[in-house]
């Protein structure tokens, strides 16, 4: 089965994937996490993405497929989460010629449908752990010691496409790209839309009962 979980950044599509991953077995893929990735490397290509992430920009199409190509064939017949990719129409087309070569389809599409001030709260209130990665919310899921990484004890950080400013931009710019990949799927009558702004306990069951 080949999953696609879509929504605004914040929608809440890495916390459902990683536990849709765990209950059915299944690989997640998280495209922003692997750019994101590629952009802390010193050379061409991370300063070019993070200049892009950094602005609230969406990176080129052909650099995201060209990086996600490759882990998407490495995964030929294991079931996958796909997150965050497609995001354009013209990502739509490459995600079919890559699944095609490996001789799979997209199976369904969950979109986690949530109001852009909620969406606004999520990622501004976002803070990471500089050595573990762990993610933190200064509003929902707090740190014990204010700046700390429960886990080591390191200092917590707010990532720069965190910040408010470049928060809104992010979420105007993939809303208006997002609205033509959603009306693709929902022409091919593979796309549920979810309430995402419930609890995630509630969202992870909607979820299941659609697959």
């Amino acid at each position: 089965m080949n999953l696609i979980l879509m929504g605004l950044p914040g929608a809440g599509k890495g916390t459902q994937g990683k536990k849709l991953s765990q209950k059915y077995k299944m690989h997640y893929l998280s495209s922003g996490k692997i750019i994101r990735g590629v952009a802390r490397h010193d050379n061409s290509i991370g300063t070019v993405i993070k200049r892009y992430i950094n602005n609230g920009k969406l990176v080129p199409d052909e650099i995201v497929t060209r990086i996600i190509k490759d882990k998407i064939i490495k995964l030929k017949g294991v079931n996958k989460i796909l997150d965050g990719f497609p995001r354009s129409k013209k990502q739509i087309q490459d995600l079919e010629k890559i699944l095609s070569s490996i001789e799979e389809e997209i199976n369904l599409i969950i979109y986690l449908k949530v109001k852009e001030e909620e969406l606004i709260k999520r990622l501004t209130g976002r803070r990471i752990c500089m050595v573990d990665g762990s993610i933190y919310h200064t509003k929902y899921d707090p740190p014990q010691k204010k700046g700390k990484c429960d886990k080591c004890g390191s200092n917590l950080y707010q990532r720069e496409d965190d910040k408010r400013k470049v928060v809104e931009k992010k979420i105007m710019v993939n809303k208006k790209k997002l609205k033509k990949v959603k009306k693709y799927y929902q022409n091919k009558g593979i796309l549920e839309i979810i309430d995402g702004n419930k609890k995630t306990e509630k969202v992870e069951q909607e979820i299941e009962n659609i697959i």
